[in-house]
Parts: structure tokens; sequence; C-alpha cells
């Protein structure tokens, strides 16, 4: 019994790293923040331009008879 249990614990282990692809590395922190400023930067770029577009009023239409 215990070792059918090791046997599918293993089993398990062993299928859930079967994506894994590639080499194991550390990421170059500064290219990782550089990446993040742009990330942030073109994010705050574009909440300010939908600020700019939702602040302005909407012209008013000249009401008829």
């Amino acid at each position: 019994m215990r070792k059918g249990r090791l046997f599918i614990a293993l089993s398990v282990f062993l299928l859930a790293a079967c994506g894994q692809k590639g080499p194991l590395y550390l990421p170059d922190l500064d290219k990782l923040k550089n990446k993040q400023d742009a990330i942030q930067s073109a994010e705050s770029q574009q909440t300010e331009s939908e600020t700019n577009t939702q602040s302005q009023p909407e012209p008013k239409q000249a009401e008829g008879n």
C-alpha cells in the first residue's frame, strides 16, 4: 500500500514538471527593472489620455422647437 502511494506521489511530481522547458537561470535584474519601468510609463500615459478624454465636457446640442 505504501509503495503505491509513493509511486503515485512521484508520478504526480514528475508529470507536473513536464511543461518546464529551457535552462534554469536567474533573471538579469537591470533588464527586468527597465522592462517594468517601460510598462509603467506606458500605463501612465494610457491612463492620462483616458482621463483627458473623459474630463472634456461634451458639446451641448441646440434644443429644437
